[in-house]
C-alpha cells in the first residue's frame, strides 16, 4: 500500500519548509499593500460595485487562463467550496472598496485590520480549534500596533468606517474557509470560482444599485487592471496553496503586515511621511508576527489530517 501523493512543483516547494509559506504570504502582504493607495486613485474615476465587478472580471479571466487545462476535473465539491469562499470574498472587497470611498485609508487599514483578532476567535468559537498564548499575544501586539500606525485623532464611528468593520468580518471568514475547505482541492480551479462569483456577484450589485457596468475610465481602468492581474489574480494564486501550509490564526498575523506595506508605498508614492507613533506601531506588528513564529511547533500539531 503507497501512502498520499507528494505535492509537486510550487506546492512541493511550499510543503519543504514553513517558512516559504511564510515567505509567500508575507509577498501576499506586501502586493495588497500597495492596493490601498491604488483603489483609493481609482475610485476617483469609477463606483465602488463597478470597480468590484471589473478588478474581479479581470482576475477570474487570469485564472481560467491558467485553470484551463485543468478545468475538465472541476468536481461539484470545488464549485460548492470556491462559492462559498467567493461569496465571503465578495462580501469583505464589496464593503472594504465602498468604505475606501467614504472614509480615510489610514481609519480603512486599521478597521480593515481586525480581522487578525476575528480569525482566532472565530477559530476559537466557532470551530473549538484551541489558540496558544503566543498566538494570543502576538495578536495582541498587532492589534496595538495597528491602532498606533493606522488611527488618528477624534476617530469616529462614520459610515465608511462601519462599511470597513464589516469586511473586516468577511476576510476573517474568507481566511477561515480557505484554510478549512482547499484541502483536497485543485488551487486554480478554487481561485477561479471564487474570482468568477466575486465578479458576478459585483456586476449584478452594479446594476441594479448604480443602474449600469462597464469598463472605467482613465485611473479607475488603470487601478481595476492593477489590482485585478496582480493584488487578486496573483495574490489569490499564492495565498490559496500557501494557506495549506500554515494555520488561519498564524495566518491572520502575517496578514497584519499589510498596513505596514499601506504605509511604505503611501510614503513612497504619495509623499506621505511615517511619523514616530507610525513606526512604533509597524515594530509592534512586527513583533507580533515574531512572537507567533517562535510558538508555532505546538500550534502546527494543532492541524488535522486532511
Amino acid at each position: 500500500m503507497t501512502g498520499p501523493a507528494r505535492p509537486e512543483g510550487f506546492e512541493g516547494w511550499l510543503a519543504r519548509s514553513p517558512l516559504n509559506a511564510d515567505l509567500v504570504l508575507l509577498l501576499v502582504c506586501v502586493v495588497w499593500g500597495t492596493t490601498f493607495v491604488v483603489i483609493k486613485v481609482g475610485l476617483a474615476d469609477t463606483s465602488p460595485f463597478n470597480f468590484v465587478a471589473v478588478r474581479f472580471g479581470v482576475a477570474s479571466a487570469v485564472f481560467f487562463v491558467l485553470a484551463l487545462p485543468r478545468l475538465g476535473g472541476l468536481s461539484w465539491r470545488e464549485v460548492w467550496r470556491g462559492g462559498f469562499m467567493g461569496l465571503l470574498l465578495l462580501g469583505g472587497y464589496i464593503t472594504q472598496t465602498v468604505g475606501l470611498s467614504l472614509t480615510t485609508a489610514s481609519k480603512a487599514g486599521f478597521i480593515t485590520g481586525l480581522s487578525v483578532v476575528l480569525v482566532p476567535l472565530f477559530a476559537r468559537f466557532g470551530l473549538g480549534h484551541r489558540v496558544g498564548w503566543g498566538v494570543a499575544a502576538g495578536v495582541g501586539l498587532a492589534t496595538v500596533g495597528l491602532a498606533l500606525l493606522s488611527l488618528t485623532a477624534g476617530l469616529r464611528p462614520e459610515p465608511g468606517d462601519l462599511w470597513v468593520l464589516a469586511c473586516a468580518f468577511g476576510f476573517a471568514g474568507h481566511i477561515l474557509a480557505v484554510a478549512e475547505l482547499s484541502r483536497g482541492c485543485d488551487a486554480f480551479r478554487l481561485a477561479f470560482v471564487q474570482t468568477a462569483v466575486v465578479a458576478l456577484g459585483g456586476g449584478l450589485l452594479a446594476l441594479s444599485l448604480e443602474g449600469s457596468v462597464g469598463l472605467p475610465a482613465g485611473m479607475g481602468l488603470l487601478a481595476a487592471l492593477y489590482t485585478g492581474v496582480l493584488g487578486t489574480g496573483l495574490v489569490l494564486g499564492l495565498q490559496i496553496p500557501a494557506q495549506k501550509y500554515t494555520s488561519p490564526s498564524h495566518a491572520a498575523l502575517i496578514f497584519a503586515a499589510e498596513p505596514v506595506f499601506a504605509a511604505l508605498f503611501a510614503a513612497a508614492l504619495l509623499g506621505e511621511r511615517l511619523g514616530p507613533k507610525e513606526l512604533v506601531g509597524g515594530g509592534l506588528i512586527l513583533a507580533g508576527m515574531l512572537l507567533a513564529e517562535l510558538r508555532r511547533p505546538s500550534e502546527r500539531r494543532l492541524k488535522g489530517a486532511d
